[in-house]
């Protein structure tokens, strides 16, 4: 590593052996600046010439703008994913169409109702301050943008002014170099003509005095020359200042999108997770409708079926009272005497049919119908039953 101090106001450097001489600019004081080797040594900045200053300017002018160029595209990337601010709408949009549902669905059920407003207005509140969180990044993107095609242009025009000082430079430097050449002449002209006469030493020497004068006038324009040099170096500085914000502004911008980003990743798992629980309510709510519908389908069958059955019994207790009843006038008419049939017969059917047997024994001998399943069975149970006392009371009479 190598640890070294501002050449302009102390600022110390610690900086990798390979950026030994390269050249930069420092961020306290703003300043062109060449970092030395590991032991110390190196160019430095005073004792470097003008071409060389100019030379080494321009390509810290060229990495500037290099650099300017990578945060344009860095810039230009931020704009894409602002389009996120499109999808924070469409979820706004979603979450108050949820609301209005909701409300809908669950007015009676205050309570629930009350538990699943926190999380929405949760959901809301996130949404609104990303959306403005994110147009506060816009406007500072636009800002930046601003500032740096601002410097761009004016790093463009300082390049410009820069070649044009060169060109004009080596003018001077080519002029200055003739005219010495033309002063060396002339003098070598003059020490070969010192021994001519007067007039033509005369006509010498006033075209020594005119090489003396293009020569000072050369000189003035160097000067006027240095000085823009001079104006271009603080317009260099002033933007190597606009650079150092413009590269703060940018690292904080980066860091406000990463928190928004993060802030958007966690509002889109939350909504997630409601659309989730919403979906499992409306399955479960359906499921309950169907199973309600399918038990008063069960409920309205088994009434039918109760109606029937009470009609069937009520038939089946007609029955056996009008048998119970033709059963009695039976008796009733064998012990009287009135059948002429003969007494052997008689007790044959007596002992056949044991009407004065026990309650066990004529239940031995009853025959309970089976409950007729519907109304057509019980219609037949009854004409069964017209037609089983029409039998026994034509079985009774004596004819």
């Amino acid at each position: 590593m190598i640890e070294f101090d501002c050449q302009h106001c102390g600022n110390h450097f610690i900086v990798d052996d390979k950026f030994a001489g390269h050249d930069g600019w420092c961020r306290v004081c703003l300043q062109f600046i060449i970092v030395p080797s590991s032991d110390g040594a190196g160019p430095r900045l005073e004792d470097l010439s003008l071409d060389e200053k100019c030379f080494r300017m321009e390509r810290l002018l060229r990495y500037a703008a290099k650099k300017a160029q990578a945060y344009k595209l860095l810039l230009l990337r931020y704009a894409d994913e602002n389009g996120q601010l499109i999808s924070i709408r469409k979820a706004r949009a979603l979450l108050h169409e949820n609301d209005a549902s909701n409300a809908a669905r669950d007015g009676a059920s205050s309570t629930n109702g009350a538990e699943r407003a926190t999380p929405r207005s949760y959901l809301r509140t996130a949404v609104d301050r990303l959306a403005e969180r994110v147009a506060t990044l816009a406007q500072a993107r636009d800002r930046i943008e601003a500032e740096r095609n601002r410097l761009e242009r004016d790093i463009e025009a300082a390049r410009m002014e820069a070649r044009a000082e060169r060109s004009a430079r080596e003018g001077i430097e080519q002029m200055l170099g003739e005219a010495h050449q033309e002063v060396q002449k002339t003098k070598d002209e003059l020490d070969g003509l010192l021994r001519a006469p007067a007039a033509e030493f005369e006509a010498l020497r006033a075209e020594l005095d005119k090489a003396l004068t293009r020569l000072e006038e050369s000189r003035v324009f160097a000067d006027s020359l240095r000085k823009g040099l001079a104006a271009a170096k603080e317009r260099t500085d002033t933007a190597n200042e606009e650079t150092a914000r413009l590269i703060e502004e940018l690292d904080s911008a980066r860091r406000e999108r990463d928190a928004l980003m993060h802030q958007l990743e966690e509002a889109r798992v939350a909504r997630r997770e409601a659309e989730t629980a919403q979906d499992g309510v409306a399955q479960s709510v359906a499921t309950l409708e169907r199973v309600q519908a399918d038990l008063d389908a069960e409920r309205a069958a088994l009434a039918e079926a109760r109606s029937e059955l009470e009609r069937s019994q009520a038939l089946v207790a007609e029955l056996q009272a009008a048998l119970s009843a033709i059963a009695e006038e039976g008796q009733t008419a064998l012990r009287s005497g009135d059948d002429p049939r003969d007494r052997a017969s008689i007790e044959e059917e007596d002992v056949a049919l044991p009407i004065d047997g026990t309650d066990e024994e004529y239940a031995a001998f009853t025959v309970v119908p089976e409950l007729p399943a519907d109304k057509a069975s019980a219609d037949e149970v009854s004409a069964d039953g017209d037609a089983m006392a029409e039998t026994y009371l034509r079985f009774l009479s004596p004819e």
